[in-house]
């Protein structure tokens, strides 16, 4: 979870990555005596860059770009020797595919050799600059009471760092060392107050609202906290009103899910017919859901749950759901059941990235609840979304109203990149069976 300083700057740490890979490639092709150790050989070969870019597209999908390993240090090591395992068996498969290269960079001395530095390096420079710049931070917090238990439950997932809580009046001595100030409610400030934010924001410091906190850094938006005045009359929302974003949409969407489909089709037909030996019925189902302005349409998935899972009616599927089979935990978690919605794709009663489409009987209800909810209908529904790879698995009335959040976020700030992340996000979800 990064603000937008915090997303540039994993940018840069991943580019630093290939700095590194590229200086351990040049040193060890001249060590191993390669036919590429003059520098203007290496670096105009397409070889070189191709594996620059392999290891690009690994380091993002394994979250090398993200702020922090968030648990043990061996988790660090886990994932850099994954990276090291991905990168080459990617690099080697399609070598193998479309050259066939078998010396200079891509001999069995230089790469193994160059991939296992880079990452050994690239752990070690994290640990070190995370250990004396980010887990002694301490970020200074100022609310009032009614926000203060919210923002805390927020917060405890992304932070490592200490807290201090201060009200409004404690601002003026308070507000001192720290690499940001976060001021979240500024409607009680008196001026004398504001002068002293006034002045700190010249010195550098962060001075952000409540709702700018929880869009910058938490990438949501608190529809606790905001009026519909305060949607109309702040920029975004542009996939809902520019037709030319729309229109490259559309057609992304389309191209991916062919493409999709291509690699994926015997999979749904295995998986399909492994379901239908387990459990009697039919191979896929149907539900009617409802997209974008309200309009309700069919969706078709492989079926997970025994063919009599709904006999008295709607029920939210629930974590540990005993309706579902065996084969159905599999493919529900690692999300194959969904891939006949590319169907729905194609036909444009879905998006492939969106808010992920609810079913009438559940809709109206909610919509009853949660303020803003008929909002997330302003564009096509998902087959992934920025709820699904940022909240976990929900199944009330609660978890409903803190993945519109993210929803909410996702129209107001679309981008090709924010739908690039989501996809990243997506596929780390699949691959380490974090399924939404």
């Amino acid at each position: 979870m990064e603000s937008g300083r915090g997303r540039l700057s994993g940018i840069r740490r991943i580019l630093l990555d290939s700095v590194i890979l590229a200086a351990c490639l040049f040193i060890f092709s001249v060590w191993f005596n390669s036919d590429l150790h003059d520098p203007k050989v290496l670096f105009s070969a397409l070889g070189f860059y191709f594996i620059i870019g392999c290891d690009l597209v690994v380091a993002f999908i394994l979250g090398f770009s993200t702020t922090i390993f968030k648990h043990q240090r061996i988790n660090m090591l886990t994932m850099s020797f994954l990276r090291f395992l991905m990168d080459l068996s990617v690099i080697q498969l399609f070598n193998y595919i479309f050259s066939k290269e078998r010396s200079g960079l891509f001999s069995l001395s230089v790469l193994p050799t160059a991939l296992a530095m880079m990452c050994l390096l690239a752990m070690c420079w994290r640990l070190l600059l995370f250990e004396s710049l980010y887990f002694n931070s301490s970020y200074r917090i100022f609310c009032d009471p009614v926000s203060e238990k919210m923002i805390k439950k927020d917060l405890k997932s992304l932070f490592t760092g200490s807290f201090e809580y201060l009200l409004g009046v404690q601002i003026l001595e308070k507000l001192v060392a720290g690499p940001y100030v976060y001021v979240v409610q500024d409607n009680s400030l008196s001026d004398e107050e504001l002068q002293s934010l006034m002045q700190k924001k010249m010195h550098g410091y962060s001075i952000l609202t409540i709702t700018q906190f929880y869009e910058q850094i938490l990438r949501k938006i608190p529809i606790d906290l905001v009026s519909l005045k305060d949607l109309i009359f702040v920029s975004g929302f542009e996939l809902t009103s520019q037709m030319l974003l729309q229109r490259l949409k559309r057609v992304s969407d389309v191209l991916l899910a062919l493409l999709i489909f291509l690699l994926t089709w015997p999979f749904i037909l295995l998986f399909g017919l492994l379901h239908k030996l387990e459990s009697p019925g039919p191979m896929l189902y149907s539900q009617n859901r409802i997209g974008k302005q309200g309009k309700v349409f069919k969706i078709y998935k492989l079926r997970s749950m025994r063919a009599d899972a709904e006999t008295n009616g709607a029920l939210w599927a629930q974590e540990n759901d005993p309706r579902i089979t065996k084969i159905g935990k599999f493919t529900r978690l690692t999300r194959i059941d969904e891939l006949p919605q590319l169907w729905n794709v194609l036909k444009g009663d879905m998006s492939f990235i969106g808010p992920r489409p609810e079913r009438p009987e559940f809709n109206d209800s909610l919509a009853k609840q949660i303020p803003f909810y008929d909002l997330r209908h302003s564009v096509r529904p998902g087959l992934t979304g920025w709820a699904q790879v940022r909240y976990p698995y929900g199944a009330s009335v609660e978890d409903a109203k803190e993945k519109l959040q993210y929803d909410l976020y996702y129209i107001k700030n679309y981008s090709l990149l924010l739908d690039l992340e989501i996809l990243v996000k997506t596929v780390q979800v699949v691959m380490f069976g974090k399924g939404r």
